[in-house]
């Protein structure tokens, strides 16, 4: 997939190491247009091999140039329903109420 970075960057914040994966794809972004989706592994970057890298060196890698020339896998199965349950997890965090405090004796 080629990428050509448009005024809002290239559309994409990847995380993870070992592999590295698309964390999420901006709405109608340069990553989006090209098709790039949530969940992508990313196993090339301009033809340098990445499977043993960590997110910080990939983005290096991308920021590089106007263009980049991304090889990805599709997500694999079973990750989307754990991102959605990552997510659920950490609105169910925001939203508990505090804890009562013990009543004193």
């Amino acid at each position: 997939v080629i990428i050509q970075r448009d005024e809002n960057g290239f559309g994409l914040t990847v995380s993870g190491d070992n592999p590295v994966f698309v964390q999420l794809v901006k709405e109608d972004g340069a990553a989006m247009r090209a098709g790039v989706q949530t969940g992508d592994r990313i196993i090339k970057v301009n033809g340098r091999l990445v499977t043993h890298s960590n997110h910080i060196e990939v983005v290096e890698l991308i920021k590089s140039g106007s263009y980049v020339a991304l090889t990805v896998l599709g997500r694999p199965p079973g990750l989307s329903q754990l991102l959605l349950e990552e997510e659920k997890e950490k609105q169910n965090d925001e939203e508990e109420p505090p804890s009562p405090s013990s009543p004193s004796a």
